[in-house]
Formats: structure tokens, C-alpha cells, sequence
């Protein structure tokens, strides 16, 4: 497993990214998938960094590191302009969090066991999504389209569903729409990678996202072409959202 992770969190103000690069060049794992599915079936328990606001240094090194100025020595009014720079956008700074060398391996399983625990969220398995609860998550018991509205009259989990010629497994909801038609809404995971995870089966789940990454494209470009009334969506983790009128 590289040791550059990006990692998203998705809200109602909108999906922020942040790249995690902790420190060397070593990977943060390797070895065989089955020591990696022991490695993950625990809970590593809480962990303390230290944690702050860049300092002015770090600020300065990254600003220049972007401008490809590494190698020129600043004069006294650029560290000025500089320093008055940082001071104006130091709220806005992230936080950093300091991950000794020995942190690697525990922030890479968080990191993998809360990303299991998501993928199964979202196909509406919160029983297997349990395995992988950490107490950071375990205080979000709901999704935002669990709690429907009295309009929503169909809420099917542990549905199937085909888009394009992949299996999925996931929650369907279906609303009646004036005409007559109903809109409906399905979110779930590819059959396989739902599988992988309801099991433990971390290792078998990456292998599949991988092999399958190439192919959602086409998912998407074939479910436009089958029907004007309907929209898909299907990411490299294999989670995937159907909405159309039937």
C-alpha cells in the first residue's frame, strides 16, 4: 500500500479532500492478503498526535515549493511580504497533524477500516458496516437519506439492481410523481466488492475495485444511451447511484 493517501469526506456544504503523506518513503503496508484482513479485523484504538497550525517556516517552504523558488535565497522584503501573507490567512490554514514513523501503519488501517465501513453504509448494510466502526464513527448512526420523507412511499434495503451489466446491492427508493411515473433513486455497491466487504475480505475488495476501475466509464455511457430519463454514477470504489423515472 503506497504511503500517499487521499482521503475525502463528503457533506451538505460540499466534498473536501485531503492528501495524507506521512513521513518516508516506505509503503505504508505490504505483505500477504491475508495477514492484511488480520491486520484490519481489529479496532487499533485511539491515538494522540501532535497537532497544530503550520508554522511560518512550513508555510514559506510549501509556498515556494509550489512556485519552483527552492533554490533561490529570499531577500528581507519577500520574507516581509511573506510573513504578512501567512498571518492573514493563518485561520484558514488546515490543521497538521504530526505522524511519527511508527503512526504509519495505525493510520493506514483507520483509513482502510473507516473506508469499509462507509462502502457498506451506503449500500444500507449498517449491520456488516458495524465490523469496521471505530468510536469517531460510531456516533453517526444515520445517513442523511435514511431518515425519509412521509413523500418516499418505497424504501427497499438489501435490494438488487442491474446498471448496465453489473450486479449491485444496495437501498431503492421510489417516489410517485404526478403523471403517474414514479422517481426512484437507487444507491448501492458492486455485487462482488459488497461481498468482499461483508465478509472482512478488505484484501479481495481492493483487488476487485481495482480490476473493475477501468470499467465504470462505460456504465456511465451506457446507461445514457438506454433511456433520456435517468442519470448514473458509479465510483472507482464501486458505489454506485441510479436516479430515473420509471
Amino acid at each position: 500500500m503506497p504511503s500517499l493517501i487521499v482521503a475525502s469526506r463528503l457533506s451538505t456544504a460540499g466534498v473536501s479532500i485531503d492528501v495524507l503523506d506521512p513521513p518516508g518513503n516506505d509503503d505504508l503496508w505490504e505483505g500477504e492478503p491475508e495477514e492484511l484482513d488480520a491486520l484490519l479485523s481489529d479496532d487499533p484504538g485511539p491515538q494522540q498526535w501532535t497537532s497544530g497550525k503550520p508554522t511560518f517556516e512550513q508555510f514559506y517552504a510549501r509556498q515556494q515549493e509550489h512556485l519552483g523558488s527552492v533554490e533561490f535565497e529570499p531577500n528581507d522584503a519577500e520574507l516581509t511580504a511573506a510573513r504578512a501573507e501567512y498571518e492573514a490567512s493563518l485561520g484558514e490554514l488546515p490543521i497538521i497533524f504530526q505522524v511519527p514513523e511508527d503512526g504509519k501503519k495505525w493510520l493506514f488501517r483507520i483509513l482502510a477500516r473507516n473506508a469499509a465501513h462507509s462502502v457498506l453504509r451506503f449500500a444500507g448494510d449498517n449491520t456488516s458496516a458495524s465490523q469496521f466502526t471505530s468510536p469517531r464513527i460510531a456516533d453517526y448512526q444515520h445517513l442523511p437519506l435514511d431518515d425519509l420523507a412521509p413523500d418516499w412511499q418505497t424504501f427497499t434495503v438489501s435490494s438488487e439492481s442491474n446498471i448496465d451489466s453489473h450486479r449491485f446491492v444496495g437501498v431503492k427508493y421510489s417516489m410517485p410523481l404526478p403523471n403517474g411515473a414514479s422517481l426512484e433513486i437507487f444507491r448501492g455497491v458492486e455485487k462482488g466488492m459488497y461481498e468482499n466487504l461483508r465478509e472482512g475480505r478488505i484484501s479481495a475488495y481492493m483487488r476487485r475495485a481495482h480490476r473493475l476501475r477501468d470499467a465504470w466509464a462505460s456504465v456511465a455511457t451506457g446507461a445514457a444511451t438506454s433511456g433520456p430519463h435517468q442519470a448514473v454514477s458509479v465510483g472507482s470504489d464501486g458505489t454506485g447511484l441510479r436516479i430515473r423515472v420509471v
